[in-house]
């Protein structure tokens, strides 16, 4: 055939050789090896910055919520005063606090004082006042006054929990009974003002004003007195919310 390669000549090294095609396939893997490389490197570079924006943003979120908490705190707490204490010299040349030095001379002062039952600290709450001559009060008005100084620290332990005012004396009282807890002075349990003795104590104050007076009081309970109302137009009087 015209233009066909001889057989002689086929395996010749100076006839005609067939086209080689080795190079061009190792430098198509090559180039898919080095395609393929890259990807996998944008693919981690692309990672790391996305980990690094999360971890970023992260950041940035805690700390806006410990400055909110810090501020919350800040707000809810009771503020303290961060300011020194006023001092002051003594003759001795050392500083004294003024409230040290006041509170030294309340302690002389309360010390130089007689004690009384209406003063007794806070937190002695008495359940049990007795009133008489060889009571812890002589006179209902002054239980009553201890009862309204030391409201606070009378706190119900149960539901049975009560106030009792015992009059010991027995014979003819002086005396007037005024409970007024209009502006809540007293404590928050139940008052019990009972008479002991027998034959009854008689409540004859002198006077045209009523023996017994309650205003807007709760849960008191008044028994075993007998009343002189003699010469007086009313001999109780009841106002307010009463219960």
């Amino acid at each position: 055939m015209p233009g066909a390669t001889p057989w002689s000549a086929i395996g010749d090294p100076a006839g005609p050789q067939p086209p080689v095609w080795e190079d061009a396939a190792e430098t198509t893997i090559s180039d898919s090896v080095t395609a393929v490389a890259t990807q996998r490197r944008a693919r981690k570079r692309k990672k790391e910055r996305s980990r690094s924006l999360r971890w970023k943003l992260t950041t940035v979120f805690s700390g806006t919520a410990l400055l909110v908490v810090c501020a919350v705190m800040l707000t809810v707490m009771p503020r303290r005063s961060i300011t020194q204490p006023a001092t002051a010299v003594s003759s001795s040349g050392t500083e004294q606090t003024l409230s040290d030095t006041a509170a030294e001379k309340g302690e002389a002062a309360s010390g130089s004082e007689k004690a009384s039952p209406r003063k007794k600290p806070l937190g002695a709450a008495l359940r049990l006042l007795t009133v008489g001559p060889k009571g812890k009060f002589p006179t209902i008005a002054e239980a009553l006054d201890y009862l309204r100084d030391n409201k606070d620290a009378y706190v119900p332990r149960d539901r049975r929990d009560a106030i009792t005012i015992q009059i010991t004396a027995s014979g003819t009282l002086a005396e007037r009974i005024q409970v007024d807890n209009s502006n809540f002075s007293l404590p928050r349990l139940p008052i019990q003002i009972i008479g002991v003795q027998e034959p009854r104590p008689v409540l004859s104050p002198p006077g045209e004003a009523p023996i017994i007076t309650i205003q807007n009081v709760e849960r008191l309970i008044v028994a075993r007195l007998d009343l002189n109302a003699e010469k007086k137009p009313v001999a109780v009087r009841l106002e307010g919310s009463l219960q």
